[in-house]
């Protein structure tokens, strides 16, 4: 379950919360405490450039570049990362234009 996943399970009054929602809301919140707090990167320098790479070409609208890059960073992150579905939402949402 994504992120978007869990919007609409909460939205949709379901009790308890989905698993998938708590371990997503947890990632968020131990990302910020690291970066606030500790002072350490969220994810290593390869990875970053890779995001820098993908959302770069999600502003050019080179989407073909845009999802290759996104695979390379999906095998890495896990399809349920929130920036993999920033970029995929972001990516549906320009081609639909």
């Amino acid at each position: 379950m994504n992120m978007q996943g869990c919007l609409c399970y909460l939205n949709s009054k379901k009790s308890p919360c989905h698993p998938a929602c708590y371990r997503l809301i947890l990632e968020r919140l131990m990302r910020i405490d690291r970066l606030e707090l500790m002072d350490a990167p969220y994810r290593n320098e390869s990875v970053e450039t890779l995001l820098r790479m993908l959302f770069g070409a999600l502003d050019k609208e080179n989407f073909a570049g845009a999802r290759d890059i996104l695979s390379k960073v999906e095998a890495q992150l896990g399809p349920d990362d929130p920036e993999v579905n920033r970029a995929q939402t972001l990516m549906a949402f320009l081609e639909s234009k």
